[in-house]
Order: C-alpha cells, then sequence, then structure tokens
C-alpha cells in the first residue's frame, strides 16, 4: 500500500494512550478479579496486556513491531471473547453482572482518527 509507516505509528500511539490502555485498566480493576488475578485465564490476559503495552510503547515505527502489534491485539481480542469472557460471565454472580454490564455501556467509543491511512 505504500503507506508511511510514521502515520500508522501516530495512530498506534494515539490509540494505545486515549482507548485501550484506559480500557485494559478497567478490565484489570473490574473484571479480572470475578476470576482472580491467580486464574491461569487471568494471568494470560494480564501477561497478553504487558506485551502488548511494550509494543505499543515501542519507540521504533518498523514494520516487524507494528506487524506484531496486529498479530498480538487480533488473538487477544479472539481470545477474551471465545474463552475469557465466557469464563467470567460463568463466574460472575448477578451484581457482578449489572456491574460489567454498566462498564461496558459507559466505556467510550472510539473517536474518528484524522488520517484515515487504512482507506
Amino acid at each position: 500500500m505504500g503507506i508511511e509507516l510514521s502515520r500508522i505509528k501516530n495512530y498506534t500511539d494515539w490509540f494505545w494512550e486515549n482507548q485501550l490502555k484506559a480500557h485494559f485498566e478497567t478490565e484489570e480493576k473490574y473484571i479480572f478479579p470475578i476470576l482472580g488475578n491467580e486464574h491461569p485465564l487471568v494471568k494470560r490476559a494480564l501477561e497478553e496486556h504487558q506485551n502488548l503495552q511494550a509494543f505499543f510503547e515501542h519507540p521504533l515505527a518498523d514494520t516487524e513491531v507494528l506487524s506484531e502489534i496486529e498479530n498480538l491485539i487480533n488473538h487477544h481480542i479472539r481470545f477474551e471473547e471465545r474463552v475469557l469472557f465466557n469464563a467470567i460471565q460463568e463466574a460472575a454472580t448477578d451484581e457482578e453482572m449489572e456491574l460489567l454490564i454498566k462498564l461496558h455501556s459507559e466505556e467510550p467509543h472510539c473517536e474518528v482518527w484524522e488520517d484515515e491511512f487504512w482507506k
């Protein structure tokens, strides 16, 4: 496609700071404790959060780093949606589920990024 890597890196920096970082903090504070931080699925999710953070905060904008972000985020989303959140939903009390629904409805929606290089 010939897109300048700096344009992609600008977006990933913005996305990390304005969307994903707060999303991870919410999961770690309110959602993961339902299973407990020692639960193997939660441990995996926390490790994936750390790995993603390291790649998002990586100072270089090379194709390897950006490609790894894409791979990690895709795998992480699939893991959470298909495995982790199902286990949390099974373990959650009615009150915890109400809180999760409330948190999800309050979570900010992605804003539009001005430089839509992917179009």
